[in-house]
């Protein structure tokens, strides 16, 4: 409680009229329901309007911003959403605990499928995405924290001295954003000064253009999208990590991909599939067996539709 007075945020306390008097000033005076993906967990402004709103009777209706949704376990910040929102739409999935989710074609996934889709190049590079967690959270929820985060740099390390170097040489290590404060740029100069390093300072959809193969290090967004773009990919990551647990609807999906040579719990191992197939992998991605856990694997948890802005309109009007 010694601490409470320097970190709680002004706009909780001393600012609270103040901000909400400018907040409600930058949106409508009066709706009938929010439809958010994100605003509610980054947007200050946009929370103080809409609680605003709620009080007055309004509908609020959250949107699944990413991955690991669903294929998550019992993910906090999932539960919390679950808590403010009237409706939930997910990609796909339906909760057991909540009765109000709402199976919908997420429109970011159903762009990416386009994205991504039309700059495959299987003669292209290779594309190594990182993901590290901020190491001083600015909010609470599961990440790959402390003694985690080191062990997931370290499996990264392992994995890319696992590639053969003429294979290796032609990756691109791209880094989660500029600094995370672990080092991990010294790190990837250090261990891999062969590679290309992308700092995150240009958008996802530039840096994957021409590439023939993604390492997905973990579940994440970019998992859904490479699944829906039908991108090939080897994914790797330490189910053991809090941030990498499963739902109970996922793990048998996850069994077959590790079946199939798409996932894997080791580094070693991913990287022996890569170095097997880093020369044609698109006819390793075509592979039957592979493709069935595919689609089914997006008919669960990423389901994408040409028409979503129609199926969108309608349900909106049904939820009003």
């Amino acid at each position: 409680f010694r601490l409470l007075p320097e970190l709680l945020p002004k706009p909780y306390l001393e600012g609270f009229k103040r901000y909400l008097e400018a907040a409600v000033l930058q949106y409508p005076r009066m709706t009938r329901m929010i439809v958010t993906a994100h605003a509610y967990s980054f947007n200050e402004g946009f929370r103080f309007w809409a609680a605003s709103q709620i009080d007055s009777g309004t509908k609020l209706v959250c949107v699944q911003h990413g991955g690991g949704y669903g294929v998550g376990f019992r993910w906090s910040a999932l539960q919390h959403e679950f808590r403010v929102a009237d409706y939930y739409c997910t990609s796909g999935w339906v909760s057991q605990q909540r009765a109000r989710t709402v199976p919908m074609p997420i429109p970011k996934l159903a762009t990416s499928k386009k994205t991504y889709a039309a700059t495959l190049n299987n003669a292209g590079r290779g594309l190594w995405i990182w993901r590290v967690i901020r190491r001083y959270p600015f909010r609470i929820a599961e990440g790959s924290i402390g003694q985690d985060t080191a062990e997931y740099l370290e499996e990264q390390r392992i994995f890319g001295h696992a590639l053969q170097d003429s294979i290796r040489s032609l990756f691109t290590l791209r880094l989660h954003s500029p600094d995370n404060a672990w080092g991990e740029q010294d790190l990837a100069r250090q261990e891999f000064p062969d590679m290309l390093l992308d700092e995150c300072r240009i958008p996802f959809e530039i840096a994957a253009r021409d590439s023939r193969l993604w390492i997905i290090t973990n579940n994440g967004t970019s998992l859904l999208e490479a699944i829906v773009a039908n991108v090939p990919f080897v994914a790797f990551w330490n189910p053991a990590h809090c941030i990498n647990k499963l739902s109970d609807e996922a793990v048998l999906l996850f069994d077959q991909l590790k079946r199939c040579g798409v996932f894997h719990e080791t580094p070693g191992s991913a990287a022996q599939t890569v170095n097997e197939h880093f020369a044609d992998p698109a006819r390793w991605w075509s592979a039957a067996d592979i493709q069935r856990v595919r689609r089914e694997f997006c008919e669960r948890f990423a389901v994408t539709r040409g028409d979503w802005l129609d199926i969108w309109a309608k349900k909106i009007k049904e939820l009003l």
